[in-house]
């Protein structure tokens, strides 16, 4: 064992995880102070003994044994107990040796009113303790003068006393002061993640206020107009040519109503418990065309030519739930901000670590005011589309923060009038290397891999 971790484990005697920081503090500062006296106490008593100064080396020894007591009175918990014994050993001994030996070692007597204020608590115990430590010093000082001492100690002696007392003062003193840097560092984390745990409660209730606005108004809107239509056909009020024309609206805002839903739902699991995201090598071309099967019946409500020209190699490192739920916002906003008729492609460019996804539209754009606040934790945006179809504002937020969990980023690039870019960056997929097994062919007939990307006109 070195020796800092034999200090270390000195320092510690006693100090339980159950214990508050102030008392751990005070255990710590005793268990210092029986650090700093057993070294001296055994050089001084050597000393003693080799000057012959037997008898003072007997109470070096006392003190010694009285040291070693209170720490074994700190590891079993009799923490009070550890504490009078010390300070009233450190008492009776430099009140004691001074007087009889002419030593200079009272001013520990000084020393030890630190020692008791750092030690003890309440008022009253630490007053008498203080003023039997005074009444003692004061009680030596006149004492000196009167009492013959058994031994006059040389004059190095005292000096190595008062060295001795300067240096004890100047330990205790830094420890004190690395003690309450300590504390001060403690309470300064403890300070930062407090303020860290009302900063999240305060998003949570954000949150939470967001969450009923949306289901009690911007999702309840479109199930109160189906409740109306089917309470119509109930009636026999609508006629079967405009219920087969509305029909297709119908289904349009309920697959809105759906995507909305899902985008509030998550949004509320990543807001209040998180996601999990468990990456593994996803087909992007698959995810691409398993997307485009779901919203397929919003493009051709639309008329909207679809060109997915992703390439059938294309493999990323992604949880696949989050990278379709991803996929399903960008293609769903694309549509839901084209005109009837536009176009949108969704293709895909290798680079040497990532590839990166791209949904292009040629639908009604934006500004930079409103590029400016799609992202915006703090502000929330949204708009109708151009069929007048309506969000909640939280599919963006939501996919940025999948994005990240993913590794990747997004980005956008929008023109008024003219479409928006949405681009997404995500990380090539590892894919193991296969040694092929040899074999023997007596011909091979080549195949062209080039597939043609995926069009769908409405």
């Amino acid at each position: 064992m070195s020796l800092l971790r034999l200090i270390k484990a000195i320092l510690h005697i006693g100090v339980r995880k159950s214990f508050s920081f102030e008392e751990a503090r005070k255990i710590k500062a005793l268990n210092f102070g029986v650090l700093l006296s057993l070294p001296l106490q055994v050089v001084f008593g050597c000393l003693n003994v080799l000057n012959h100064y037997y008898f003072l080396a007997l109470f070096n020894g006392l003190l010694v044994t009285g040291n070693i007591l209170t720490a074994l009175l700190q590891h079993y918990g009799h923490l009070k107990a550890a504490r009078i014994l010390y300070i009233t050993g450190i008492i009776v001994f430099f009140t004691y040796t001074p007087i009889h030996f002419h030593n200079s070692s009272e001013y520990v007597l000084i020393l030890n009113i630190a020692a008791i204020l750092l030690l003890f608590d309440q008022t009253t115990t630490y007053c008498i303790m203080i003023l039997v430590d005074m009444a003692c010093f004061v009680f030596v000082k006149i004492s000196i003068g009167f009492v013959t001492p058994i031994a006059e100690l040389s004059a190095y002696r005292n000096i190595l006393s008062l060295a001795t007392f300067f240096l004890c003062l100047t330990g205790i003193l830094l420890y004190h002061r690395h003690q309450q840097r300590h504390y001060q560092s403690r309470l300064e984390k403890m300070n930062e993640e407090l303020n860290k745990r009302s900063e999240n409660l305060e998003n949570l209730n954000k949150s939470k206020e967001k969450i009923f606005s949306i289901l009690s108004h911007d999702l309840r809107q479109p199930l109160i107009s189906v409740k109306s239509l089917l309470y119509l056909m109930n009636q026999n009020a609508v006629s079967s040519s405009t219920l087969l024309e509305m029909s297709g609206k119908i289904n349009s805002s309920i697959d809105h109503m759906l995507l909305s839903l899902d985008n509030t739902l998550n949004w509320s699991i990543s807001q209040l418990n998180g996601f999990r995201t468990t990456p593994e090598n996803l087909d992007l071309y698959e995810i691409a065309g398993n997307v485009h099967e779901f919203l397929e019946e919003n493009i051709q409500g639309k008329n909207l030519v679809y060109i997915d020209n992703i390439q059938v190699n294309a493999r990323v490192s992604a949880d696949k739930e989050q990278l379709t739920i991803i996929l399903r916002n960008l293609l769903s906003n694309a549509i839901k901000f084209t005109r009837t008729g536009g176009l949108i492609h969704l293709f895909a460019k290798e680079h040497v670590l990532h590839w990166e996804i791209s949904i292009e539209d040629n639908g009604i754009g934006m500004d930079e005011e409103m590029l400016s606040k799609l992202f915006n934790a703090d502000e929330h945006f949204t708009r109708r589309g151009t069929a007048n179809e309506k969000g909640t504002g939280l599919g963006l937020r939501l996919i940025k923060e999948l994005i990240q969990m993913n590794e990747g980023n997004i980005s956008v690039a929008s023109t008024p009038g003219k479409g928006t870019t949405f681009s997404v960056m995500l990380k090539k997929a590892v894919i193991p290397v296969v040694i092929p097994t040899p074999i023997t062919v007596s011909s091979a007939i080549p195949k062209d891999k080039n597939l043609p990307g995926r069009l769908s006109y409405s």
